[in-house]
């Protein structure tokens, strides 16, 4: 089992995400703190199923966003995701994927 590599749908949401000062200027201290600790979440878990169990309320999304994952954030922003990569099944049966992409930040409802 490996880790999840993450990718951010456009060079300047990496450049955002993975700049600390960066992120609390454009979210907030709050929402700030939890966009990293849903993306250190992200490169620590090795499937879907550990992410179900993590804070945040990870949930598949339906309708237009079918194949997305969403994480609550402060409300109403969510973290979207998106599993791609290669991926196969464990022993249990659970897939694994070894990528996600960080697609965006918003309020969707």
């Amino acid at each position: 089992m490996t880790h999840l590599e993450v990718h951010f749908s456009s060079e300047k949401l990496r450049k955002v995400l993975q700049d600390e000062k960066k992120i609390l200027q454009k979210y907030g201290e709050k929402c700030g703190k939890k966009i990293k600790l849903r993306i250190s979440n992200l490169r620590t878990a090795v499937n879907w199923e550990e992410l179900k169990g993590l804070p945040g309320n990870w949930h598949p999304l339906i309708g237009d966003r079918l194949g997305q994952w969403a994480s609550d954030l402060e409300q109403p922003k969510r973290l979207i995701v998106e599993f791609d990569g290669n991926y196969s099944k464990s022993d249990n049966g659970e897939v694994e994927h070894d990528s996600v992409t960080v697609v965006e930040i918003v309020d969707y409802h």
